[in-house]
């Protein structure tokens, strides 16, 4: 038995009993066996706090991280022309972070972060979506100071921290695209970029 599950701010799909039919060592999902049902969900401001899309002065975008079976839409900040990879990107290293991990976003940019373009490197964090109004207000300002934060509306906890890995392979892929390499590291971790390149 396989689940689907199709997490939405407006729709989802109900769990059902499927047959896998297997062809040529492939598995195909028939969507028949899948019904498709309306779900009465909260707002954002409801499931993150006081904030609302609205009070954030960036344009945004709906996108989705999709699983063999579970599907969930999400919304990220785009980013500005200057925040997106240069034609010739050599790397682009990501590295989660918590919403209020200012202070350790500050020490990677002014220690092994620093000067990163002039080597043709991209450094973006990842960040989720903050919860408290405070936090939401110092990361406006450090958004648009620094231009290097990907902020995505997917509950900031270690629990889901393989969407965020997700959701940074998917802003490479569409906002940067032709780095050479991608380098996922963690905001408690060092890179040494003359010994690695």
């Amino acid at each position: 038995m396989l689940l689907n599950i199709e997490i939405s701010h407006s729709k989802a799909l109900t769990p059902q009993k499927t047959d896998l039919k297997q062809k040529e060592e492939k598995l195909e999902i028939d969507q028949k066996d899948y019904e498709t049902i309306d779900i009465d969900t909260e707002p954002i401001t409801e499931n993150f706090g006081v904030i609302a899309y609205e009070e954030f002065p960036f344009p945004t975008d709906n996108l989705f991280i999709s699983f063999k079976n579970l599907k969930i839409n999400y919304t990220i900040i785009l980013p500005t022309p200057n925040g997106i990879c240069p034609l010739k990107t050599k790397m682009f290293v990501f590295v989660p972070s918590r919403a209020d991990g200012f202070y350790t976003r500050h020490m990677i940019r002014n220690s092994w972060g620093a000067n990163l373009a002039e080597r043709s490197i991209v450094l973006k964090f990842i960040v989720g979506w903050p919860q408290e109004q405070k936090v939401f207000e110092l990361m406006q300002e450090e958004l648009i100071k620094f231009d290097d934060l990907v902020v995505y509306d997917i509950d900031d906890s270690y629990r889901n921290l393989y969407l965020k890995v997700y959701v940074a392979l998917q802003w490479q892929q569409i906002f940067c695209s032709t780095a050479q390499y991608i380098l996922k590291t963690d905001d408690d971790t060092i890179v040494d970029f003359d010994r690695l390149l």
